[in-house]
């Protein structure tokens, strides 16, 4: 699914507030190189910003000769093959570091990291990272979202916001005592 949210918006958004982002891209993914302009060469038309295009599905041919990594990803620590390349992928003046992976599994991942200064293995830990950060917001999701549901009765007040108060032993007994046998009021 994060595939999904790799788009030129998303990170214009991301760059615009001075954020980084490190997330996977589509295996069909065309990234384009650096445009070297040849002062002697003009032709008719608008000159040209982008570099030639690549395939970086095609990259993975190279994948016997990539260097290797232990990283700490999905609660063990596992050895990855990647190879990292810097290339423009939505903006024709700023470059996005993609790294190529092939876990232990034989699975392989286009990773892009906008921050150029992480390593491979560092963009692979964290990308790790994001499935313990995912749990803990679902978790936190369903618990806050039960406590809104299992505390709104009739007997208390509606309230246009999250409720400031969730302590039980501030209601009056009457109230506590409906709470605890879940009947409403």
């Amino acid at each position: 699914m994060d595939a999904y949210f790799a788009c030129e918006p998303v990170l214009k958004s991301f760059r615009q507030n001075a954020l980084h982002l490190i997330t996977r891209v589509r295996c069909s993914t065309v990234a384009y190189a650096p445009f070297c302009s040849v002062p002697t060469l003009t032709g008719r038309g608008r000159p040209r910003i982008w570099g030639s295009s690549i395939k970086l599905e095609k990259l993975f041919a190279l994948a016997a000769d990539f260097p290797t990594a232990k990283v700490w990803l999905y609660g063990q620590q596992v050895t990855v093959s990647y190879q990292c390349f810097e290339f423009h992928w939505d903006s024709p003046h700023q470059l996005v570091k993609f790294v190529l992976t092939q876990l232990p599994n034989g699975r392989r991942l286009i990773l892009l990291s906008t921050d150029l200064c992480l390593t491979g293995p560092e963009i692979i830990a964290a990308y790790g990272l994001r499935f313990k950060i995912e749990v803990t917001f679902r978790q936190l999701v369903h618990l806050l979202g039960s406590f809104a549901y299992r505390f709104w009765l009739k007997s208390l007040p509606t309230l246009p916001t999250w409720p400031s108060n969730l302590i039980l032993s501030d209601y009056p007994q009457a109230v506590q005592t409906q709470i605890l046998n879940g009947r409403d009021l």
